[in-house]
């Protein structure tokens, strides 16, 4: 397994660090998410314009405000969490504002395809790697 070191920014959240496009960004474990989420910090940090998310697909989204939001679906190189790289992902990407401030959710279209342990006790995210051999 892989020990990704965290933080506790409010008591029950988990921020860990990952990569973007070897951006660094902070995101929130949110098992309640159905999918990853980039948020409007991580937009900025990424460099995404209106331009460059245009003819990306899109649609209304709901659970992360009181109202419906425009989300795009943008395809990126990689996104590495820990030692865990995805290359070719697809993440929805929005205008939106979370409590604590990150740059993007980490749901469970993440989580569901692996074996993760959340530690709040150690502040640690650990993650099943796969075996050689």
């Amino acid at each position: 397994y892989a020990a990704i070191p965290a933080t506790t920014p409010m008591g029950a959240a988990l921020v860990v660090q990952v990569a973007v496009d070897q951006q660094p960004l902070r995101a929130l474990i949110d098992t309640g998410a159905s999918a990853s989420l980039i948020t409007a910090p991580g937009i900025v940090r990424l460099g995404l314009t209106p331009e460059l998310l245009t003819h990306d697909p899109s649609g209304n989204g709901s659970g992360v405000g009181p109202a419906p939001v425009l989300m795009h679906r943008h395809n990126f190189a990689t996104l590495s969490v820990g030692p865990i790289l995805t290359r070719d992902t697809t993440l929805w990407v929005a205008s939106v504002h979370v409590v604590p401030i990150v740059d993007m959710l980490l749901g469970a279209d993440w989580l569901r395809s692996r074996r993760v342990w959340l530690s709040f006790a150690t502040r640690q995210v650990f993650v099943a790697q796969a075996q050689n051999g």
